[in-house]
């Protein structure tokens, strides 16, 4: 029986992200207002993602003042590769930023509206709680839905539902023909929408390489065979990949009047 729930939830997985990979809203942003409609949803699932990823190297590596060794040095090495990559990556320019900076400075470039990510990242910084900075009207209703899924994913303090989290809600979910009209923009406009090429190509370039290995590597590392874990994972993926979807098909249903 444990066999089969484990054999369904991975199918449902597979599925999902079949679902995921074809989904319409990839083909319907296919002009340059699009697109920045497009981001301005989409930063705030680039700034999530740096909190799943903070969560897990607060977890696999000691950031305390007292130093002491965490048990597993391949997750504790693997993480932090990750965490240098993505909160000081080198951009376009040769200036070290993390990727959730690129894609707001790629945004301000593209002509994007940026006020509702930096009203957001403020208020947080002075403290107040981001499920509750998240229902500012001016956030789009789809990033705010997504976020919520997310930080409620990470309020379980459990590290392989929020691995798995990580592991399944990665850009590498943006196909090739995404990529191709941003070369196309850059083409006509390169000051423009360079900064956004190169973002998605940078991301994907790590996502698609070992750290998309590493992750999946990861969630094994930290369920063992405890099966209840392995099962509490593999649903956590099928959120993730749901939450992604939900994205998508909101942003599509709040810009339909623009993309028809």
């Amino acid at each position: 029986m444990l066999m089969h729930a484990v054999k369904t939830l991975q199918s449902e997985l597979s599925y999902l992200k079949s679902e995921l990979y074809s989904h319409p809203l990839y083909e319907s942003v296919n002009t340059a207002d699009k697109v920045k409609l497009f981001m301005q949803t989409h930063v705030f699932a680039v700034w999530d993602f740096m909190c799943l990823l903070k969560t897990l190297q607060g977890t696999l590596t000691c950031v305390d003042n007292i130093w002491v060794p965490t048990s597993n040095s391949k997750l504790r090495r693997f993480i932090n590769e990750i965490a240098l990559d993505e909160e000081s990556d080198y951009d376009l320019h040769g200036e070290a930023l993390s990727h959730f900076e690129m894609y707001v400075n790629a945004m301000r470039k593209a002509g994007a509206d940026i006020a509702p990510i930096n009203n957001f990242i403020v208020k947080i910084r002075s403290g107040e709680d981001p499920l509750v900075a998240i229902e500012d009207p001016t956030i789009p209703a789809a990033a705010r839905e997504f976020v919520k899924s997310t930080l409620q994913a990470i309020k379980t303090s459990k590290p392989h539902v929020v691995a798995a989290f990580f592991t399944h809600g990665r850009e590498d979910v943006i196909p090739d023909m995404f990529i191709a009209l941003l070369d196309s923009l850059e083409k006509t406009d390169a000051h423009k929408w360079q900064d956004l090429a190169f973002y998605f190509r940078r991301h994907i370039e790590l996502d698609g390489g070992s750290h998309g290995d590493l992750a999946r590597l990861m969630i094994q590392e930290l369920c063992g065979t405890d099966q209840q874990k392995i099962d509490e994972a593999h649903q956590a993926g099928c959120d993730a990949v749901r939450a992604r979807i939900k994205l998508w098909d909101m942003a599509l249903a709040d810009y339909s009047p623009i993309f028809d």
